[in-house]
């Protein structure tokens, strides 16, 4: 018989994500449908637990087939009650179900799996992966580099026992895979000074589906944008920073500029800077009618980890952007090429002031941007990724294993 070359290179991997990868309203969901989307043409099985602020599927949606690009799904509630002997164990990596380890385990038993994805390192603490498979961590960003960032700036020698905790942590999980990528060269560099030497950077990129390019000289609005998630605490920040230090200077100059919160999940501090300068808009439905109102995107972050998609999206829909350079972490972009950098409290309002003052003078600005945006896609992404799970699915397998054909994939 015949073996065609997509029924020899079909892989049954199993997908491991500490949140549910839908709706995708958030940088970590969208990099996993994404990059499971150029892997849609193998088997995917996904094995998803619910993170705090996740609704759980009641029994209809679990019974519904799984939604693309998976060709099975199942969903777990967290052992919360369960705790692991080691001291120092990041909280979050306490949460993988026992229950998703033994489903796990049973799968492999019916039909072995090429290759374990995980989200997050976290997610590989309680985790039992079937021995002998390889195991591919995809790591959105160094949690460790984070709460080092938190310790300094807050000076707290309890955070710093919490960073080295995390560091510890992040350098073990590390040395158990295969292979880890990375969204930017700095973090790959930084897990490979860990002595883990297969890193490959996949790059976060955006969708630019039903987003529209209108040039800065077309915007009058006056609106201020920020979005983010609104309980993350770097975000928290930033949102205070604009709307408490950032806004009263700017209304000095332009007494008719207001600013637009926006995201998911926001949390008391957040709310609580409504006012009639200030809009607090909470889990919008749909953030492209939001760029085609504002007149200028601000984030001045301080604190993070990882790269912030949200940087991408007002350089695609032609918004003038004003960024510290913190923010605008592992991409490369250029201040005055791509966007406006600001760092004080004074250079944040000067520079949206400016953008306010004469939108013209940055409609070539928005040109480079959306240049820049266009020349990362979730395609070559998604190629990336798949290159990487395919090469090493084969360098696992056999010699007689690499030319068995295998078996057609089930329908969804």
């Amino acid at each position: 018989m015949l073996r065609t070359e997509t029924a020899i290179k079909l892989l049954r991997l199993a997908w491991i994500c500490p949140y549910f990868p839908w709706p995708l309203n958030s940088g970590g969901r969208l990099r996993i449908h994404h990059l499971a989307s150029g892997l849609a043409d193998h088997e995917l099985l996904l094995f998803a637990y619910p993170s705090p602020d996740d609704v759980f599927p009641d029994a209809d949606q679990l019974a519904a087939p799984a939604p693309f690009p998976w060709s099975q799904r199942q969903c777990f509630q967290p052992d919360d009650w369960r705790r692991y002997d080691e001291p120092g164990l990041p909280s979050s990596a306490t949460r993988t179900p026992s229950a998703l380890n033994e489903a796990l385990q049973s799968s492999h038993a019916q039909r072995p799996f090429d290759a374990v994805i995980i989200e997050h390192s976290y997610t590989a603490g309680g985790l039992r992966p079937p021995p002998g498979v390889p195991l591919i961590l995809n790591e959105h960003n160094i949690e460790s580099e984070y709460h080092r960032l938190r310790a300094l700036r807050a000076r707290s020698l309890r955070l710093g026992i919490e960073y080295l905790a995390w560091s510890r942590f992040e350098r073990r999980t590390w040395s158990r895979m295969t292979a880890v990528t990375a969204v930017s060269a700095a973090d790959a560099a930084m897990i490979q000074r860990a002595g883990r030497h297969e890193v490959r950077v996949v790059e976060n990129a955006i969708a630019s589906d039903g987003f529209e390019f209108h040039p800065p000289s077309t915007r009058r609005s006056g609106e201020v944008l920020f979005l983010g998630h609104l309980a993350y605490e770097p975000n928290v920040l930033a949102a205070k920073r604009l709307a408490l230090d950032v806004m009263p200077r700017l209304r000095q100059r332009h007494p008719h500029a207001t600013l637009t919160v926006a995201g998911r999940c926001p949390n008391r501090e957040v709310q609580a800077l409504a006012s009639p300068v200030v809009q607090v808009l909470a889990n919008p439905e749909d953030i492209r009618p939001l760029y085609r109102r504002a007149q200028v995107a601000c984030f001045p972050l301080e604190l993070g980890a990882g790269t912030s998609l949200k940087i991408l999206e007002p350089l695609l829909c032609g918004v003038p952007l004003v960024a510290t350079r913190f923010a605008t972490r592992g991409w490369s972009l250029e201040p005055g090429t791509h966007y406006i950098l600001a760092e004080s409290i004074a250079e944040l309002a000067e520079s949206i002031a400016a953008s306010l003052d004469a939108p013209h003078r940055f409609d070539s600005q928005a040109a480079r941007g959306l240049a820049f945006v266009q020349a990362h896609t979730w395609s070559q992404s998604a190629a990336q990724l798949a290159h990487l799970v395919r090469s090493v699915a084969k360098s696992q397998r056999s010699p007689s294993e690499r030319d068995r054909p295998q078996p057609a994939r089930p329908p969804a």
